[in-house]
């Protein structure tokens, strides 16, 4: 804003703290990147405005007198219930701040993380779906913003994106890939195409943005043929090594070789990340009756205090995110159904602390409108839904420095239809199959 005075920085310090209130999360002095990730996601989620994180840290740093764009503050009023930034300024005290709080436990976080992992996941089909409050009064027309992909199932995989941006005015204009801002690229409202490469299967939604609003989205997916692996150097890596899998041992397991963990991190990052991917359709399921049964464990490779597995399902509507690490270290990690979040900081996750180190049978089932989850048969949690995460189109299974799978199964609990099975015993895979 060309005037922020201390009128203005003086609403703001309020605005924070009753955004603050409104959130009821720790201190805002405690937060993290993935906090202010949740932050950035539940104000689009209302506003329809995307704020960068460089924006958030920038306005929730104390010694640092932020200057925001006046769309910023447009949504940070929008989020506490006012028309925007002005009407915050004009009636606060004189009427009631929107009330609502977002539990440390649940709140709404689409990406990823997330922020610690890699994915956001959104219905397969591309599809254009307008956010009808961004630029209301000012398209002339529907904003045409479509996706296909040039590969029919590999990583890395191209997609072009066709645009139309006449008659709309705007400063700047991007195309974000997925959840992640680093996948941010600007475009030149005169052209119509984007060629971009998709390094991680998936489904997935792009966004495209006039400013920092979105004017549409199209979503679309990236397909494996089978399994693959992934090597990442830490959660923030955009373009991940590809590895083998070796079937091996007697019974048979899809692991990779530390050779080859040790051959892409020299010296080894303690963040490092084994990732194994299945993108395909899955036939005899749907939404509500599902399961997935699978044998895993963590490999010791990596000297980390912490070291984590993930489990993902990636539904077409949102995905799940199931957490393992060792009992003392519970409280940092996160559980993800759908769009609520658990956080081991402010939910008792300790039924997910074992020995990862070790052979453990994990099964998330959803039935009767209700998710649940075993280890080694036994309930550990379960929950009721609130929102579908949609069909299941993927598995990805996040590995501290090396795992192995023994088998993963996916059935109808209802009908016990079988709708997939790898025990990983068959011959040796070739490494075409993944190229």
């Amino acid at each position: 804003m060309s005037n922020f005075d201390n009128d203005n920085l003086y609403f703001l310090e309020i605005c924070k703290k009753e955004i603050e209130k409104k959130l009821n999360w720790s201190q805002s002095e405690t937060w993290n990147q993935r906090d202010y990730l949740d932050l950035i996601n539940l104000i689009e989620k209302d506003t329809g405005t995307s704020l960068s994180l460089s924006t958030i840290k920038r306005i929730w740093n104390k010694n640092h007198h932020a200057k925001p764009q006046k769309s910023t503050l447009d949504a940070l009023a929008a989020f506490l219930g006012f028309k925007d930034w002005l009407d915050f300024k004009s009636n606060y005290g004189k009427s009631e701040v929107k009330e609502t709080t977002i539990p440390k436990s649940g709140k709404s976080k689409k990406t990823i993380g997330i922020a610690a992992l890699v994915i956001i996941v959104l219905p397969i089909l591309a599809f254009v779906a307008i956010n009808n409050t961004d630029f209301k009064g000012k398209l002339n027309h529907q904003v045409g913003f479509t996706s296909k992909n040039t590969v029919a199932g590999t990583v890395p995989n191209t997609v072009i994106f066709e645009f139309d941006l006449k008659g709309i005015s705007a400063d700047s204009f991007f195309i974000q890939q997925s959840w992640n801002e680093l996948e941010k690229v600007k475009i030149n409202p005169k052209d119509s195409i984007l060629t971009t490469t998709y390094y991680y299967p998936g489904p997935h939604e792009a966004k495209l943005f006039a400013d920092d609003k979105i004017i549409a989205r199209t979503n679309l997916t990236i397909p494996t043929n089978d399994w693959i692996a992934l090597l990442k150097k830490d959660n923030t890596d955009t373009v991940p090594t590809y590895l083998n899998i070796d079937s091996f041992n007697e019974g048979g397991i899809m692991t990779v070789h530390p050779s080859q963990v040790l051959e892409n991190q020299n010296p080894l990052n303690p963040d490092v990340i084994l990732s194994y991917y299945l993108v395909k359709d899955f036939d005899n399921l749907d939404e509500d009756n599902f399961r997935i049964r699978l044998r895993i464990k963590n490999e010791k490779i990596l000297k980390t205090n912490c070291p984590k597995v993930h489990i993902g399902i990636l539904g077409s509507k949102n995905p799940c995110f199931i957490p393992l690490t060792k009992p003392g270290c519970v409280g940092e990690i996160d559980l993800r159904i759908g769009d609520r979040l658990f956080d081991g900081k402010h939910a008792d996750l300790s039924a997910f602390g074992i020995d990862i180190f070790e052979w453990h049978t994990l099964e998330f089932v959803k039935t009767n409108k209700e998710y649940s989850f075993r280890i080694n048969d036994e309930l550990v949690f379960s929950t009721k839904e609130e929102d579908s995460i949609g069909d299941v189109e993927g598995i990805m299974i996040n590995f501290s420095g090396l795992g192995s799978v023994d088998y993963v199964r996916v059935d109808n609990p209802e009908t016990s239809a079988s709708s997939y099975a790898d025990e990983f015993s068959a011959a040796k895979l070739t490494d075409e199959k993944y190229q």
